[in-house]
């Protein structure tokens, strides 16, 4: 007989438990509250991220009532639609590695232009965003990194490739360009030159591995191989169409040979000599220039601040002495670089007043700045 009270052992010896009732009430509230204070420092702290600076000693906080000029008023208050104005191109021009901006000699041949989209151009209102970015040119993407035109070219190349844009869509931007002309905007043609999709699927145009294949570079994307003479006159005619359409400066990035990738899987040999790739280059550049200025336009191309400090790139091609064929080089600064020493090893080379443009780039909008001073002349 059993006593009362007592639990029966089940066959393994253990008895059944159900559980408990559940956390008490206290620690409910405690989870609650916790649970509150965690948020509330997720909103603050995204919140505060507006005000946000990195400079070359790191970042920092800038609260708004903490921003007080000399007589006590508030920082520069933020453009109309909520965005804080963007920062001047010029804040990166440093003399002897300061970190004081300089301020440029006359700010009224400053170029600071903004890239558009095709759509931009075509449907928006240029001259108000223009006027919102505090911006007096634009960058136009005119040849893409796929081969793609973005205006109706009458190249027998650019027909074979099936890269030209459609006459409709193509007299629209050409039409979009002259009225910017008109208007006094500077005009600037954004040409991804020998990075070009399209070349290099064609043997005549292209590099080859040494298993026989098509090379491409560290971003899946291909090249027309520079050696080739109809890849160089190809993109020697786009700079005489582009010049013609009203462009005042044609800007070629990937302008030399490839530096990013699997370099040594190219099939070395007479299309791909390293003896010979700054008089390619060269040679490139003395016959685009013509073409640029036979249609009343400058020629500029991209280059790294490696390239202007040591002279040349052997990858590349580019050297400081046929750059200095060009009426510009522009580049990306890197962080603390003395941009006016750099200023002054290019023109000391050769090229015209000001030769030096700058890009920069903005997390708040996600778009590329390119400034620089007009040369003398303009």
């Amino acid at each position: 007989m059993r006593r009362k009270g007592m639990r029966r052992r089940d066959r393994y010896g253990y008895h059944t438990y159900y559980g408990g009732g559940g956390p008490s009430p206290v620690i409910k509230v405690i989870v609650i509250v916790l649970a509150v204070v965690v948020l509330s420092l997720i909103l603050t702290i995204w919140g505060l991220q507006r005000y946000m600076v990195y400079s070359s000693d790191g970042g920092k906080l800038e609260l708004p009532w903490a921003q007080q000029t000399d007589d006590g008023s508030g920082s520069a208050q933020p453009q109309e639609g909520g965005a804080a104005s963007e920062p001047d191109v010029s804040a990166v021009v440093t003399s002897g590695g300061s970190d004081v901006p300089q301020e440029p000699a006359n700010t009224e041949d400053m170029v600071r232009a903004v890239p558009l989209t095709r759509e931009e151009l075509l449907g928006g209102d240029v001259s108000g965003l223009l006027e919102q970015k505090g911006a007096n040119g634009v960058v136009l993407e005119m040849k893409e990194s796929s081969g793609k035109l973005a205006y109706a070219s009458q190249l027998d190349m650019a027909r074979e490739l099936g890269v030209s844009e459609l006459d409709a869509t193509g007299q629209e931007v050409a039409q979009a360009v002259r009225n910017l002309k008109d208007q006094g905007t500077y005009l600037i043609a954004y040409v991804d030159c020998f990075q070009d999709h399209a070349m290099s699927g064609k043997d005549a145009f292209s590099f080859s591995t040494t298993y026989g294949y098509h090379w491409m570079d560290d971003t899946d994307v291909g090249w027309g191989n520079p050696t080739k003479t109809e890849v160089r006159d190809y993109l020697t005619g786009i700079v005489g169409e582009l010049a013609a359409m009203g462009f005042d400066e044609i800007l070629l990035d990937n302008a030399g040979y490839p530096t990013r990738g699997n370099l040594e899987y190219i099939q070395t040999g007479s299309d791909y000599d390293a003896t010979q790739f700054a008089s390619v280059i060269g040679d490139f550049y003395t016959k685009a220039a013509q073409a640029a200025t036979a249609g009343g336009a400058k020629l500029s191309a991209v280059t790294d601040q490696s390239t202007i400090q040591t002279g040349s790139n052997a990858h590349s091609g580019q050297t400081l002495e046929n750059l200095s064929g060009l009426s510009r080089v522009w580049l990306t600064p890197d962080a603390g670089a003395d941009v006016t020493a750099l200023t002054r090893t290019v023109t000391e080379a050769g090229m015209n007043d000001y030769p030096l443009g700058v890009l920069t780039s903005t997390l708040e909008t996600g778009r590329s700045y390119y400034q620089a001073v007009l040369a003398a002349e303009d």
